[in-house]
């Protein structure tokens, strides 16, 4: 209560000689603080205020003042009148705000109203936040309308979070075509995310849009959204399970009901029991395999002694192998003596799986006996999956009486996964072989061992072999565990004019931190399309260093080509060296394209120097395109606000939006000199000794 008279207090002394004429961002945000806090009668003076002022910085602190903590119905009346009179793009982003923090219905038609006359797109961005927030019916056919006159890629992502939010059926398949249209893998997870909340009314819609859609991430996602929602999707999903025959809703289904989790297994048992189609036995084991654990386990071993079919008994096995619980070891070596090859064949490969040394005598004694080659392959490739050096001499001794060259292949696999060098000898001996399968698995498994004396071969192979060979080579120095070993033949595949060949070995090029790698790295950067590779090779860089850094700094200072630009911002966002800094800035003074600088102020976000804040704000002050704006305050709002002390910008206007998000964000209070913590602590900045204390400890509060 003493709390609220003091702020009564405050506002009685300061709402007209302070708030109303203060153009200075402090005192009007300290202010807006301080009002959001106190009761029902005391935020009336607000009103009062806004009724009054024809000042835009007034209507603007008001209207955030009124967008913090405490709701208060009253103030809804005005903000609409404020926002239907307003012309200024910045008042109306902040009235919008506003409505959508107070959440009352009343504000939808309004709101509606203004989308609908606004060509801005930062007041459009807002009212669609508002609109999502109040989560009104009567804001899906506007939104609708609005999706179709924008071009803006964010804008349209922002309607699809306000329809989940929203939650009506109907807008379901705008949010699947969306998904069927966007390439952003992390969006499409997000909004499957956001699916999922719409609860029990998204059910029937999805599972319909499933059986129509042929594209494979929009399925993924929409079985991520059906799992999401929960325990009462297992029924609809179980349902649809039994109908359909249509092998990319099964694939679906098991994701689903693997990711729904526990609730899922009896009605999957259930279902397991009773049904005979094949396609059915697959989805149900596959689902149950996801879910994993000793329970499904047991329950799955239990009805494989109970089962007689032949293809159900395989998708339990499989199951089995996939779940890879120990327990399921005995019972599967036990039906190795069953005389049904089909059946066989599965249970090595799932003793493989599990990867249990239980199983190696046992496979062991079956390679010695049978005469099956399939068979025979099947076990090289279990006792690969292994890993125990006790199939070493079994598998030699296999190796040197068969002529079957699939046999040889799975054996030479599984000695390179065996790893032991008394295999290099007998593999070298079959190099020479004219199957190019076999030859591309002995060069793997060569790698895989990582003896010296393979490297002359490899490298003949190289040179002489054909495109697959060479391919898998590159692939098995990319996954080797000794690049330095191997590093001539690395270079090697750079001779290479065809890029393909470059890409299983990015990585291992790099922990070579040879500098010869770098010019090879930067080349491969500028050729590739693909965002996925532009990760790997941003991280291949940053795995060599400083001189990578310097190299592409270089590059990006000469360079003309805005595409390369791009590229090379990312890495060095990625990479996150601070060396890159200076050159970012000036390029950001160099370039009047709005999507390089936004390049540039996202890289100098991720790369965190504190050298940047400054000229951000500098370049805050002087732009005027919102996309621009949007960005410098996203990445301002990544340092720590010590920062604006350091550089004295604490009282830059420019900085407003970012202290609002600190101030509601984290509940810190700005003064001109100091800061006020939610507990009351104050922080000063006078001393060094201050400063380092005040920095460590908002670091503490806004990176817990």
């Amino acid at each position: 209560m003493k709390h609220c008279k003091n702020y009564a207090r405050l506002l009685k002394t300061l709402r007209i000689d302070v708030f109303e004429k203060a153009k200075d961002n402090i005192v009007c945000l300290v202010i807006a603080q301080q009002l959001n806090r106190i009761e029902d009668f005391e935020l009336q003076s607000l009103l009062d205020i806004l009724d009054r002022t024809d000042d835009r910085y007034v209507q603007i602190n008001v209207a955030f003042a009124l967008s913090m903590g405490v709701r208060y119905p009253k103030a809804v009346e005005p903000l609409i009148r404020l926002l239907s009179e307003t012309d200024d793009s910045f008042v109306q982003e902040m009235t919008a705000v506003a409505l959508g923090a107070l959440g009352d219905p009343r504000a939808v038609d309004p709101l509606i109203d203004a989308l609908e006359k606004t060509d801005s797109i930062s007041v459009i961005e807002r009212i669609v936040g508002a609109l999502r927030t109040i989560r009104d019916p009567r804001a899906v056919e506007p939104l609708m309308r609005l999706s179709s006159r924008i071009d803006d890629n964010y804008l349209q992502e922002r309607i699809v979070f306000a329809f989940c939010s929203i939650g009506n059926p109907e807008t379901i398949e705008y949010i699947v075509n969306f998904l069927e249209k966007t390439e952003d893998t992390n969006l499409m997870w997000r909004i499957a995310e956001e699916l999922g909340k719409m609860g029990d009314l998204a059910i029937q819609p999805l599972l319909d849009h499933l059986e129509k859609t042929e594209c494979r991430l929009v399925q993924r996602n929409i079985a991520h959204a059906l799992g999401e929602i929960g325990d009462s999707a297992i029924q609809p999903l179980i349902d649809l399970l039994k109908e359909t025959e249509k092998e990319h809703v099964h694939s679906s289904i098991s994701e689903a009901l693997g990711m729904i989790g526990d609730a899922a297994i009896q009605p999957l048992i259930d279902l397991l029991k009773k049904t005979d189609k094949e396609l059915a036995q697959r989805t149900i084991t596959h689902a149950l395999s996801r879910i994993g654990g000793s329970g499904v386990a047991d329950l799955l071993i239990e009805l494989l002694r109970n089962t007689k079919g032949i293809s159900k008994q395989k998708s339990i096995i499989r199951a089995l192998g996939t779940i890879g619980d120990p327990i399921a070891v005995d019972p599967l070596i036990g039906g190795l003596d069953s005389g049904k090859k089909e059946v066989q064949m599965v249970i090595v490969w799932a003793l493989g799986m599990i990867g249990d040394p239980k199983a190696v005598e046992p496979l062991v004694k079956f390679l010695q006996r049978t005469e099956d080659s399939s068979i025979q392959a099947e076990i090289a490739g279990a006792l690969g999956e292994i890993k125990d050096k006790k199939a070493l001499v079994p598998l030699l001794n296999r190796l040197d009486k068969t002529v079957d060259s699939f046999v040889q292949l799975k054996i030479a696999s599984a000695l390179g996964r065996i790893g032991d060098p008394k295999a290099i000898d007998p593999l070298l001996n079959l190099l020479e072989t004219d199957d190019r399968h076999l030859q591309a698995n002995i060069g793997r498994a060569l790698v895989e061992i990582g003896d010296s004396r393979a490297v002359d071969p490899l490298a003949d192979l190289i040179k002489s072999g054909d495109k697959y060979v060479k391919y898998a080579v590159a692939q098995a120095l990319g996954e080797t565990e000794n690049p330095k070993a191997f590093k001539s033949l690395m270079y090697l595949f750079l001779e290479l004019k065809d890029r393909s060949m470059w890409e299983g070995i990015i990585w291992k090029l790099a922990e070579t931190e040879d500098p010869r790698a770098i010019e090879s790295l930067i080349n491969l950067l500028i050729e590739s399309k693909d965002s996925s590779k532009l990760s790997e090779i941003a991280d291949a860089l940053s795995k060599i260093g400083d001189m990578a850094v310097q190299s592409l700094i270089d590059l990006l200072e000469k360079t003309q080509n805005t595409s390369v630009q791009k590229k090379i911002l990312f890495v060095l966002g990625r990479i996150g060296n601070s060396r890159a800094v200076g050159s970012l800035l000036k390029l950001s003074r160099k370039t009047n394209n709005s999507s390089m600088v936004i390049g540039i102020v996202n890289a100098s976000g991720k790369i965190g120097d504190p050298e940047v804040v400054g000229p951000l704000i500098d370049l805050l002050k002087e732009t005027q395109e919102d996309s621009v704006r949007s960005s410098i305050i996203g990445t301002l709002e990544r340092f720590s606000p010590y920062w604006f002390y350091e550089c004295s910008c604490i009282e830059e206007n420019a900085i407003f939006p970012v202290l609002c998000h600190f101030s509601t964000e984290y509940n810190i209070r700005f003064f001109k000199d100091k800061i006020v913590l939610p507990e009351g602590e104050v922080l000063c900045f006078g001393t060094d000794s201050q400063k380092e204390q005040s920095m460590k400890k908002l670091d503490k509060i806004i990176n817990h």
